[in-house]
């Protein structure tokens, strides 16, 4: 799932990456979700963390195995 871009950040053309770390849950679900890296001044100024954050949160894990 792509993160909603927020509409300050939009605006003002804010562009960056945010890298996360998360834990998969046995049934594909996303847990824990981490901030690793990310435009510090920008991303909270404008909610790109947060955005990254839920985008992953809802975005479920297959496993290419089965």
């Amino acid at each position: 799932m792509r993160p909603v871009y927020p509409a300050t950040a939009s605006q003002s053309k804010t562009q960056g990456t945010v890298d996360l770390e998360c834990v998969v849950r046995a049934d594909g679900t996303v847990g824990d979700v981490q901030v690793v890296s990310s435009p510090r001044s920008l991303a909270k100024k404008h909610g790109l963390d947060q955005e990254a954050v839920i985008a992953a949160q809802r975005t479920p894990v297959h496993d290419r195995q089965q």
